[in-house]
């Protein structure tokens, strides 16, 4: 009896430390396909469209892989969508038998800023320049080539391809890979969705041309309807001219579908409501003919309109500390200061100043001076529109289990 006794133990013994054996088995397989669902998470991020074409929730429910299958889930711990540049938590569950193991991450978008910021100018088309003084204190770029006709340029000049006509000091060097650039069909789709538009019929019109002139722009102040709290306004010119001349934009001015005479001129005054934002985007061909004479505020009753105050109240000029007050006696320097990017040619033909980056998406055909100052802050903090489709990395020390 004893012996039979030992013999059913050790029978029941092996039994179960078999079923230990398969339970424990069950169990590392089951995390192993938790592991899989949150790699797939992965890989599906990485197409750019993921946030538009997917919702908050289960994306796959008991998948087969192996001897088990997976499930996974994916949210946004900041709201009800995915938007923008948020993190995601991303919850995979993995089964075999009876085992069941889950595990939990939190992805964060890894943004890089298109390489065209990483300079003063990036000109994709090429670079013309024509009777001209460039002083920068970056780099010159272009995807393809410079050709300058009594040109000098105080600084670095690269090309995509060639560089010729181009005198002055500073590296001229070929350009090793081509710089990436907004892409112009998506680039403006954030300030468009998030912008105040100003009707071009609200613009006078002066002959065959849309003058826009003696305004300020701002978060607090629109002349043509509701301001826009950061300061974006969008002007839609359905093909018309637009000419805009000694105005202050506190923000950014998005201009669409410009004619062919359209253009930036005489003393303006353009920096950003929201320190990495862009303060100019044209969708087309583009003219700069601004000049180095300061803008000032404008108390000549026999105008249009009759006065100009560009720094009142909510609309800060200068310094660490921005002051407004209610004069008609305050200048600024005639420049823009910040991100200008064209989505076509653009030319320029007086002295542009500019503190900031411009990315031209065609030809810059340049006639007379210009002075370049490089300012990495929309480098260093990309806006919407300047990085591409951010890819999801997982965040250190967000691994969980469920």
């Amino acid at each position: 009896m004893l012996v039979s006794i030992l013999g059913i133990t050790g029978v029941l013994a092996a039994r179960l430390q078999a079923r230990a054996g398969s339970l424990r088995t069950d169990q590392r397989e089951a995390s192993s396909y938790a592991r899989s669902a949150v790699d797939l998470a992965r890989w599906m991020t990485q197409d750019s469209n993921w946030r538009t074409t997917r919702a908050p929730g289960t994306w796959v429910s008991r998948q087969p892989l192996g001897q088990g299958s997976f499930s996974l889930e994916v949210f946004n711990p900041n709201g009800p969508s995915f938007n923008g540049t948020d993190p995601v938590v991303v919850w995979g569950t993995g089964f075999r038998g009876q085992a069941r193991a889950r595990v939990q991450v939190t992805l964060d978008p890894k943004i890089a800023a298109y390489t065209a910021l990483q300079v003063c100018e990036t000109a994709a088309g090429g670079l013309n320049l024509t009777i001209s003084n460039i002083t920068n204190n970056q780099t010159l770029s272009t995807n393809g080539a410079v050709t300058a006709t009594a040109a000098t340029v105080t600084g670095d000049v690269e090309a995509g391809t060639t560089i010729s006509g181009v005198y002055g000091t500073g590296l001229r060097k070929k350009l090793g890979k081509p710089r990436t650039l907004p892409d112009p069909t998506t680039a403006f789709d954030f300030y468009i969705q998030n912008g105040t538009d100003i009707p071009i019929s609200s613009i006078p019109l002066s002959g065959l041309n849309r003058q826009l002139q003696l305004r300020l722009l701002s978060p607090t102040s629109n002349p043509f309807g509701a301001p826009n709290a950061n300061g974006i306004y969008v002007i839609d010119c359905m093909g018309q001219n637009l000419q805009i001349a000694n105005c202050r934009v506190l923000g950014t001015l998005i201009v669409l579908n410009p004619g062919t005479n359209s253009a930036l001129q005489n003393s303006d005054y353009f920096s950003p409501a929201v320190a990495n934002y862009p303060v100019l985007m044209v969708k087309g061909d583009w003219t700069i003919k601004i000049n180095t004479t300061p803008l000032a505020d404008n108390a000549n009753t026999n105008t249009t309109p009759p006065s100009v105050n560009y720094n009142p109240s909510g609309s800060p000029y200068a310094g660490a500390s921005p002051t407004t007050d209610s004069t008609y006696t305050t200048t600024y320097p005639s420049r823009l200061d910040g991100l200008v990017y064209v989505s076509g040619s653009l030319t320029t033909n007086s002295t542009l100043t500019l503190q900031g980056i411009l990315v031209v998406g065609g030809t810059h055909t340049i006639q007379g001076a210009m002075n370049l100052t490089y300012d990495a802050t929309s480098y260093t903090n990309p806006p919407p529109g300047f990085y591409p489709p951010p890819k999801m990395s997982v965040r250190n020390g967000s691994w969980r289990p469920g």
